[in-house]
């Protein structure tokens, strides 16, 4: 929910979806890992207004990384 957002009962809501392929790709345009040289060490960046995408988009390719 957005802060200060209240929510009436009977209220009308209309919701639009983006493509998955969409927000993957919008993520992956402002998404970098970089390997510093001589180090095992991966540093991770994602810029996004949105700090709770961010930090779900990250924990998330750690996730995948590691169980891959």
């Amino acid at each position: 929910m957005l802060p200060g957002f209240k929510v009436s009962k009977g209220q009308e809501f209309f919701l639009r979806f983006s493509s998955f392929d969409a927000i993957v790709s919008s993520l992956n345009a402002s998404y970098s890992v970089k390997n510093e040289p001589g180090s095992p060490l991966l540093t991770l960046s994602l810029t996004n207004k949105n700090k709770v995408k961010i930090v779900d988009y990250i924990n998330t390719s750690i996730f995948i990384l590691d169980r891959d």
